[in-house]
């Protein structure tokens, strides 16, 4: 499906009916990544309307030339709520630089938002230090045959190298070879840092709220994140081990999917009342 905002179109996928939940996938990659991860969550659970996009420079969304800022890819987000899901409360799911897109949409929409689900998020001081790149289980017979691409994902970003986790990447190959590829001249040219405070929001995020992260994360560490934790007193705060960026995608998947459904049931008990 296409959202055509005038200036820039946005290419994403919809799935059932019922509140909506926005789902923004991170760096590297489009949103086939968490659509076969997330949608495991919604076999036996209705009511959900999922939508997952392909950021600009991504997949099928191209990035145009006067997108140059972290301002004006929260302003395309928001167009795009407008646009698909006009005038309707929603959840939002962010990956990394996804995560932080999504505190972005949390602080301009704050009444509209009914909960917020964080997986490795990247922040706005990144003020911590970073866990060193640490290696805890390696298996290098697993990588053999891997695509090159994968295989210096499989040796830069997971902590732990086992069948499963090594298996779960296989199952990726197919989708990074279908994909586009990811718009490094927009990435170089992206002005990170937001024009306002997102750490400061206008009051606390009083809604359910999942925040995921790696012990051993030394792409966006933990320690940044729990700094913000008075934003979010409705939070579920975890920091598992034997785990890096990729923790609910590869590494953790089951337990991830265990405190997603959690956060869940948690909102859709705060529907109900």
């Amino acid at each position: 499906m296409e959202a055509d905002l005038g200036s820039i179109t946005i290419h994403y996928e919809m799935f059932g009916t019922g509140t909506p939940i926005l789902f923004i996938h991170g760096a590297a990659g489009d949103h086939q990544a968490w659509l076969g991860v997330d949608e495991q969550l919604f076999v036996d659970r209705q009511d959900w309307k999922r939508i997952y996009l392909d950021l600009p420079g991504h997949g099928k969304t191209p990035a145009p030339d006067w997108l140059n800022t972290n301002d004006q890819v929260l302003d395309v987000l928001l167009q795009f709520i407008d646009r698909v899901i006009p005038g309707v409360r929603f959840a939002v799911s962010g990956f990394s630089w996804g995560g932080y897109l999504a505190q972005g949409i949390v602080y301009m929409r704050f009444s509209d938002v009914i909960g917020l689900r964080l997986i490795g998020p990247a922040m706005h001081r990144n003020l911590e230090p970073k866990p060193e790149r640490m290696l805890l289980v390696k298996d290098e017979t697993l990588l053999t045959d891997l695509d090159p691409y994968l295989k210096g994902l499989a040796e830069s970003a997971l902590v732990v190298q086992t069948p499963d986790t090594i298996g779960r990447l296989r199952t990726w190959q197919l989708l990074v070879q279908s994909a586009l590829q990811d718009d490094a001249n927009f990435h170089s040219r992206l002005q990170w840092a937001y024009s306002f405070d997102v750490d400061k929001f206008p009051q606390p995020f009083d809604k359910p709220t999942l925040i995921l992260l790696g012990r051993q994360d030394n792409v966006v560490g933990y320690r940044d994140a729990w700094r913000a934790m008075d934003n979010f007193p409705r939070a579920t705060f975890t920091v598992l081990d034997q785990a890096g960026h990729m923790i609910a995608s590869l590494e953790h998947v089951e337990l991830c999917q265990n405190l997603s459904m959690d956060w869940l049931d948690r909102m859709e008990q705060a529907n109900r009342g």
